[in-house]
């Protein structure tokens, strides 16, 4: 069933983007989202708005799995539907004027005024997005953020998960993309592909992407086609590819003042947002003309209520083979995760996954979630908190206790499946970098002579997870972080994952 579906959704998908569009009826899933805007009432046409049918076009990838098919039918037919964004500062609100001017906002503000009128379906969104922070990060701690019913993804890592090889900067990504795919209700996945840095960057003093680089310059677009996902190529809008097959956008002052990239450099801008938010919703208006043109079979569930067989049957759906990674050196098996990073600084930390408490204490302070150096960035109404324990002295210590659970004690329902550790696991420590960072040593219980050094100096704030030891075994363990320069450095998260991780390479160099 659900191959015949797949198949029905791609024929239909390239009939609907083959051919010119003919004139239909203005119904409820054809209504532009132009005039429930609000600020960006202005902006009443797609020209308007900067965009072209070409440049649509090309900045949509259509999806081949049916997955995102299957919950808009749930929607037609009533059904609420839970959306996750999982994103760094450009879906948190960095840069933009207000943060209901975010592509998310735009597209929940359509859904809940036009969608939700003529279907009875409620949206449910989840804001999950952290400034300077990719898909390592999101990978390792997803559970601690989102429950197993999660309806859509949408995932703005583009800009973030930048690396120097073509393959290996994009593995923390897809290893995400199969951790999503995993969850018992079966979601779609929607990457949503945007470029940063095309201003002058106040930190840096330069220009610091001149050819509009992302990771689709290092396989993203690969991982759609290879799992069936959907994509939102922003790029096409901003840097179209030239006559001599490079990419090139229009002048920094043009940029700003039409406020496609924001005025730090780093951002999208405002009307970038909407740009990105038009193009999803108009992907699932086409969506939704074509399921209401051509509806699916619905199955009787046996009390008289129909339940979609596609959905039912995307559950038992195998994942193809890794992409761009060898899959014995990766295992199925769910994090755990204790992080101090908070998308959300007004319910402050989300449940952990791992239980850490600390055993000792020299010159380290904590920073709490809604610390008062948050609040000028957050004037959007941004909710992104980068708290954690810092320091700014040499020669500072702080002791973590955590237990590594033993495979008897450790079989327990996670992400719709029953699960079981392996023998031993790795650790790795999330820090928050910074441009006035340090060097910082890291170990394991006494393992001091093969401790990890930490160089935490950027020049922008960001979350790294750095690898500290493989194959630990079960049981009580501490880590220690010493400094060994002045500066800032700031521990926000300890990780046990698979038992044979130790790093990324050419990943977020």
């Amino acid at each position: 069933m659900l191959l015949a579906f797949s198949t029905f959704i791609i024929a239909l998908h390239v009939f609907y983007f083959s051919f010119p569009r003919f004139q239909v009826l203005n119904t409820w899933y054809r209504q532009p989202p132009f005039h429930v805007w609000g600020f960006f009432a202005a902006y009443n046409s797609v020209s308007k708005l900067g965009l072209t049918s070409q440049s649509v076009g090309k900045a949509i990838l259509p999806e081949t799995s049916g997955h995102l098919a299957s919950k808009l039918q749930n929607v037609i037919r009533g059904y609420p539907l839970k959306m996750a964004v999982i994103g760094g500062s450009h879906s948190a609100g960095g840069g933009i004027e207000n943060i209901g001017h975010a592509y998310h906002s735009l597209i929940e503000n359509w859904f809940e005024k036009i969608v939700q009128p003529n279907t009875g379906s409620f949206l449910e969104k989840l804001q999950i997005s952290i400034g300077g922070t990719g898909s390592d990060f999101f990978d390792f701690c997803l559970a601690n953020f989102i429950s197993n019913d999660v309806d859509i993804f949408l995932i703005e890592l583009s800009d973030n998960d930048r690396g120097t090889k073509y393959g290996s900067a994009v593995v923390p990504m897809e290893k995400l993309t199969r951790r999503i795919l995993s969850l018992a209700s079966a979601p779609a996945i929607i990457y949503i592909e945007v470029v940063g840095n095309l201003g002058i960057n106040k930190y840096a003093g330069k220009k610091l992407n001149p050819h509009c680089k992302n990771l689709e310059d290092y396989g993203q677009n690969e991982l759609v086609s290879h799992y069936g996902a959907a994509a939102i190529r922003w790029r096409e809008v901003v840097c179209p590819l030239t006559s001599t097959n490079s990419r090139k956008h229009k002048s920094i002052s043009e940029l700003t003042e039409s406020k496609l990239i924001s005025k730090d450099g780093l951002h999208v801008g405002d009307v970038g947002h909407a740009q990105i938010a038009y193009l999803v919703i108009s992907y699932f208006q086409r969506i939704f003309e074509m399921l209401m043109q051509n509806p699916s079979p619905v199955a009787d569930s046996g009390d008289g209520e129909g339940s979609s067989l596609i959905a039912e049957e995307d559950n038992a759906s195998p994942l193809p083979p890794p992409l761009f990674y060898n899959e014995n050196v990766y295992d199925a098996v769910p994090p755990l995760c204790w992080t101090l990073l908070s998308p959300d600084f007004h319910r402050g930390l989300f449940p952990q996954t791992l239980t850490v408490k600390i055993t000792s204490n020299k010159g380290f302070y904590y920073i709490e979630p809604n610390a008062k150096r948050f609040n000028s960035m957050h004037s959007n109404g941004r909710r992104d908190s980068f708290c954690g324990w810092a320091t700014g002295g040499v020669s500072n210590r702080i002791v973590f206790g955590f237990t590594v659970p033993s495979p008897e004690a450790s079989s327990y329902q996670s992400y719709g499946y029953l699960t079981q550790y392996n023998q031993g696991r790795s650790l790795s420590v999330v820090v928050r970098e910074n441009d006035v960072g340090t060097d910082a040593l890291v170990w394991i219980d006494d393992q001091k002579k093969q401790s990890k050094k930490i160089k935490t100096k950027r020049f922008e704030g960001e979350s790294h997870v750095h690898s500290v030891a493989s194959n630990v075994p079960p049981g009580y363990h501490q880590l220690t972080v010493q400094t060994t320069k002045k500066g800032s450095f700031q521990i926000s998260g300890i990780i046990v994952g698979p038992k044979q991780f130790n790093g990324y390479k050419y990943y977020r160099v």
